[in-house]
């Protein structure tokens, strides 16, 4: 074989060679721009899901607040707690207390004094509560009202009758229910609520009234009425 026709052989597949260099480098170059744009789109789908759900949770449950209420009032509304407040210290409900004194509702971290309660002094059975329910769209089932210290009772003041409840009541069609202590437990419930929540430090909790409105045994809304004592003294604040 003649040099002329060697030199000619070793050029062509000198260019042969660089050729597929250059297809090999394309190929590795398409390789990396497509996982580089993986690898960036993947955490940015990823926060797409999580929005996304984040969204429909938050429509889910405004759609179920729509219906529990069928309006666009407050759940806040389903309820209001009353109670019959004293103007001062040691003052005693009469008989005719609910002609006498003037309701007050509970509001958030507001304290309320109630009356000066004593069994043998009083002439109520205990501390009157009123809940009074906004349920003309048939929201809830049942207002359940529950107490860890003492128990409801209810009282017909025409007749006298007190008809001890315990401390789990469904109210139905119970227009005032009322609470008494138990005085052996409220001294060791003063040990049980370490925070001082009253604006009085002579004040001690003893005992909280948990109410709650339930639809399909689902609690929906539910307050904590704490109940605070001192030298016979009652004081209430809603939270």
């Amino acid at each position: 074989m003649s040099n002329s026709l060697k030199e000619v052989m070793k050029k062509e597949f000198d260019k042969n060679k660089n050729y597929n260099e250059i297809l090999s480098k394309v190929d590795r170059l398409n390789s990396m721009k497509n996982f580089k744009i993986k690898y960036i789109l993947a955490p940015i789908f990823m926060l797409l899901i999580i929005i996304g759900s984040f969204m429909i949770l938050n429509d889910t449950n405004l759609i179920k607040k729509e219906e529990l209420t069928g309006k666009e009032d407050s759940i806040l509304d389903i309820f209001t707690v009353k109670v019959y407040a004293a103007e001062s210290e040691n003052t005693y409900l009469t008989t005719n207390y609910n002609k006498e004194t003037e309701e007050k509702i509970l509001k958030p971290r507001v304290e309320l004094l109630l009356a000066s309660y004593n069994q043998l002094m009083s002439s109520v059975p205990g501390l009157p509560l009123k809940i009074e329910t906004n349920n003309v769209n048939k929201s809830i089932d049942e207002i359940l009202i529950t107490t860890d210290n003492g128990e409801f009772l209810t009282w017909n003041q025409e007749t006298g009758e007190v008809q001890t409840k315990g401390k789990n009541v469904s109210l139905n069609d119970i227009d005032i229910l009322y609470w008494t202590p138990n005085y052996e437990k409220t001294e060791n419930n003063t040990k049980v609520y370490e925070k001082n929540i009253w604006e009085n430090s002579n004040i001690k909790t003893i005992g909280k009234i948990n109410i709650s409105a339930q639809k399909n045994n689902e609690v929906l809304y539910e307050k904590t009425v704490y109940i605070g004592e001192t030298n016979y003294n009652y004081y209430a604040i809603l939270y």
